[in-house]
């Protein structure tokens, strides 16, 4: 009887062992991010189960990485405990039977820049053995999904001519690039530029994922088109018919072309400009650039010193490129005129491409300095008829140069005469005072009253020119008091008297 039990529990025994199988399998899978984006790394997550009734020992994981993806880390990594074979080390993960253990896994990859958006099937295989060693495989599948959105770019290539003028067409060929993860359809292309006389609308249809498509294209701008960048308007739909609407800056920038041109002194009369003489500079207007200049019309102001009577106005019409005009202004530099570079100012204004301009020009031009003369009379008192009166004269030089060889006569009119003498000085400086003295007398019939004297100065440069320069002195005729009278006329009296005195004489002595 126990020999029958015995045989019994051995053949249950037997039977049970060779039944026993372990049967793994995924009891779910996602990724974390979800869904996944083109160029991006994420952690394929999934659990193992074991829904046999023998424990799955050595279990491997084989995942088939087929493009879009890769296995970054191709070690899958346990996020939580697990039963580990101590027994069988080359075995690292046991899965008990019966689904009594959930073995949590994950694994890093990256997707592709280039994966299109959609679902992706990515087959696992799960390889392991029983308690006797007997081998199994699990295939399993995990999706995927990408997401992503079309991206359409623009650039314009083979531009002729590259840089665009009013009234100029340009020829361009547009590349269309399609940088996103799914398709864009429906591509519609329309430009925004203000001065673009003909605006052109263009069907790009379909433009898969990074991929591209070439469209040739012209624009005619207007004469009065104001400089810019022009902008694509583009609209197109992705693959669920999502639309989408971008304005894209495209690398045809619209510049007008700027006149050129130099506002000049070419030559001055006199050759050498000084203080209080009239002066012209010849002028040159040199349009050097290439855009054709009208209605030009120059202003002329004193600059960097004020001139007197200066001619302002000069309007020189039309002036083509590469072609130039001269013309005259003339001035005078007033007796205190400063000496040194100085300036006139020139604000120009003209039209070119149906537009106006302005510019602001500085005309150079040369002062030599020159010395200049201040005189004040220390004068006795004048009474009409009264002669040989000792004037003493102050001259100052208050010009900015040496006066040399400095000549200083009078030029006297009524009531005034002088003794027309000559008066030298070797060299007055900038500053410096000298007296000199004249003899004037007045006219007998002259009438009391301020009048003027002229004092005439010339003089050497330091390039030894010569020079003349003249101002007034006043001076002052006083009315006669009768003692004054008397003194004057004294000598009358006393000739009288010694006259009646002889004829007294005389008459006794007969």
């Amino acid at each position: 009887m126990n020999k029958i039990l015995l045989s019994l529990m051995m053949i249950f025994t037997g039977l049970t062992l060779v039944g026993a199988t372990p049967q793994l399998y995924l009891s779910s899978g996602s990724t974390n991010p979800n869904p996944v984006m083109p160029g991006q790394n994420f952690w394929l997550q999934f659990n193992i189960m074991n829904s046999g009734n023998s424990d799955a020992q050595g279990v491997t994981i084989t995942i088939n990485a087929q493009p879009p993806f890769s296995v970054v880390n191709p070690n899958p990594t346990a996020v939580s405990n697990i039963p580990y074979n101590t027994q069988n080390p080359q075995y690292p993960y046991q899965i008990p039977s019966n689904s009594q253990y959930v073995l949590p896994m994950e694994i890093e990859m990256h997707a592709a820049n280039n994966a299109q958006a959609g679902v992706y099937a990515l087959q696992m295989t799960l390889t392991y053995h029983d308690t006797l060693g007997n081998p199994y495989q699990t295939v399993q599948t995990i999706n995927v999904q990408v997401g992503g959105e079309p991206s359409v770019s623009i650039t314009a290539s083979s531009l002729n001519p590259v840089q665009v003028q009013p009234d100029q067409t340009t020829n361009a060929e547009l590349l269309i690039q399609n940088n996103g993860g799914d398709v864009a359809q429906n591509t519609w292309i329309s430009f925004q530029f203000q001065g673009v006389s003909s605006t052109p609308v263009l069907n790009a249809g379909t433009i898969q994922p990074y991929s591209s498509v070439t469209i040739p294209v012209s624009f005619k701008f207007y004469k009065n088109a104001t400089e810019g960048i022009v902008n694509a308007l583009v609209s197109y739909s992705d693959s669920q018919g999502n639309n989408f609407t971008e304005s894209i800056p495209l690398n045809v920038n619209f510049e007008v072309k700027q006149p050129e041109f130099q506002i000049k002194s070419v030559s001055s009369t006199p050759s050498n400009i000084y203080p209080n003489e009239y002066a012209s500079l010849n002028i040159l207007f040199d349009n050097n650039g290439d855009v054709d200049l009208k209605n030009v019309d120059l202003k002329v102001s004193s600059g960097s010193v004020q001139v007197q009577k200066l001619y302002q106005d000069v309007f020189l019409g039309d002036v083509p490129s590469k072609t130039s005009q001269s013309f005259e202004v003339s001035f005078y530099t007033p007796k205190n005129f400063v000496s040194g570079s100085q300036f006139l100012t020139v604000n120009a204004t003209f039209d070119y491409y149906n537009r106006t301009g302005f510019q602001v020009f500085e005309v150079p031009f040369e002062v030599k300095p020159l010395a200049l003369f201040e005189a004040k009379a220390f004068q006795p008192n004048i009474y009409p008829g009264e002669s040989d009166n000792n004037v003493i004269v102050q001259v100052t030089n208050i010009g900015s140069d040496d006066a040399r060889s400095l000549i200083i006569t009078t030029n006297p009119n009524f009531p005034f005469t002088t003794d027309a003498g000559t008066r030298y000085i070797d060299d007055l400086k900038p500053g410096q005072s000298k007296n000199v003295s004249f003899s004037v007398s007045a006219s007998s019939t002259s009438s009391p009253g301020d009048y003027q004297l002229e004092i005439d100065y010339q003089f050497k440069d330091a390039q030894q020119n010569t020079h003349t320069d003249s101002n007034n002195i006043p001076l002052y005729i006083r009315n006669m008091t009768a003692w004054q009278m008397f003194w004057n006329y004294s000598w009358v009296i006393i000739v009288v008297l010694i006259i009646a005195v002889v004829y007294v004489v005389r008459r006794k002595r007969k």
